[in-house]
């Protein structure tokens, strides 16, 4: 669970890539509400390269496996604009909800934050309040895994109040270690409270409170790096600790369980492979 906190900047501020890269533009106070099979959205300002700029735009809402689009209405052209959300497990919701989304992404900067989100289906749920990631660029890639990772994995900042999750399944494992030093099977619903990152020039530390850690704050600290021709993240995790006690060799173990083609976990390193097709 650690290892995918790293990830959700990105995860976070993908939401409106597309094939032609992440959009320049900016979104402030987006709202949404979606019931199959259509919903309705509304916003304070949108500009948005070939999308154009409105103010107090009307919108109607579609929902394709995670990915809404968002239609303009009251107007001759046929507009719209994408916010994916498969990236953060919602699909095939019979009902999603947004609230107070802002969004910016000009030369130096890329920002997200949102008030409050939720989604449900016959098989899950899902919730987060008051997340935000800011991450500071010092080059524009036409790739939208590159501009991303380049940018949100040498300077960033994240955080979320918290998240619930509920998947249906049983897969989620405590990183505190009983008294074999494994973690913990916790079944198919999990919170997460004040998960908290910086990262200064690679080099991260952040804070996670919630079922997967026991209700105990972990700290933990790192590095991580993207390497663009290989198209590969490595997190270097020096440190993780509960108070007192040392829970990165838990951690690890489990890590190691979840290992498959596109993660491989060496400890102290954790590398992640991706496609040429990721976007």
């Amino acid at each position: 669970m650690l290892m995918k906190s790293f990830l959700i900047m990105t995860l976070a501020t993908s939401v409106f890539a597309t094939e032609a890269g992440l959009p320049k533009g900016k979104l402030d106070n987006l709202n949404a509400k979606y019931s199959t099979p259509s919903g309705t959205g509304s916003a304070d300002y949108v500009k948005f390269q070939e999308f154009g700029e409105y103010t107090s735009p009307k919108l109607e809402v579609e929902n394709y496996n995670g990915l809404l689009v968002f239609n303009l209405t009251g107007e001759n052209e046929d507009k719209s604009f994408e916010l994916d959300l498969s990236a953060l497990g919602i699909t095939d919701a019979d009902r999603i909800n947004l609230s107070q989304l802002y969004f910016n992404n000009s030369e130096k900067k890329i920002g997200l934050r949102m008030a409050s989100a939720n989604a449900r289906a016959e098989d899950m749920s899902t919730s987060f309040n008051g997340a935000s990631i800011n991450c500071n660029r010092e080059k524009v890639y036409d790739d939208v895994t590159d501009d991303l990772l380049s940018a949100c994995l040498k300077s960033a900042s994240v955080s979320l109040n918290n998240l619930r999750l509920n998947t249906g399944k049983s897969e989620f494992v405590s990183i505190i270690p009983n008294e074999y030093g494994d973690g913990e099977i916790l079944g198919s619903q999990i919170s997460l409270d004040k998960l908290r990152i910086n990262i200064n020039n690679h080099s991260f530390s952040g804070q996670i409170k919630g079922d997967v850690t026991k209700g105990m704050k972990v700290k933990f600290e790192g590095q991580t790096h993207y390497f663009q021709a290989k198209r590969q993240v490595r997190i270097k995790l020096t440190k993780a600790k509960a108070g007192f006690i040392n829970v990165k060799k838990t951690l690890f173990k489990e890590l190691r369980k979840a290992q498959s083609d596109t993660m491989k976990v060496n400890a102290p390193y954790i590398y992640i492979q991706l496609s040429e097709s990721d976007q």
